[in-house]
């Protein structure tokens, strides 16, 4: 479980949000949702400064971290995509993924893996892995332009 001076040293959070989102993290968990750090954040010489960090929860429990978001009047940033299957929503510097679909979830857990073992930095190649991974068939992704972002020997076979 994360602490306050984590959260202030780590975010630049003070007061209440710190609260809030401890709260939040800690209520996911202590619920048997699965919370991951991503993005950025997460690859060494990625995120710039005054980058966010980003969470993806997995809420396979009716909802409960979407109402839990709600009934703290944290920003509602909804989704990019038309037939998302997720929502998303900011307090401060955080944002929260929350899905409760499963290989959404797990999909991008692993996009990330892929981008922290490459070594991924430029975020539009990220996205380029990220959207591949959550759903290959329909990509519009094409195997030369997937192939181009990874230098041969980044990946562990």
């Amino acid at each position: 479980m994360t602490t306050n001076k984590h959260l202030i040293n780590s975010y630049g959070m003070f007061g209440p949000d710190v609260t809030k989102a401890e709260k939040l993290l800690g209520r996911a968990l202590m619920h048997g949702m699965k919370v991951e750090h991503f993005g950025s954040r997460t690859i060494e010489g990625a995120a710039r400064r005054g980058s966010d960090w980003d969470y993806i929860i997995l809420d396979n429990r009716y909802n409960k971290f979407d109402s839990w978001c709600n009934r703290n009047k944290l920003d509602n940033l909804g989704s990019d995509f038309q037939d998302a299957k997720f929502k998303s929503y900011r307090l401060g510097p955080l944002n929260f993924i929350v899905t409760s679909d499963e290989s959404m979830f797990e999909a991008t857990v692993n996009a990330n893996s892929v981008c922290v073992e490459a070594s991924i930095t430029d975020r539009s190649e990220r996205i380029k892995v990220f959207e591949f991974l959550r759903d290959p068939d329909n990509s519009k992704i094409s195997d030369f332009e997937l192939e181009s972002i990874f230098t041969p020997g980044t990946i562990a076979a």
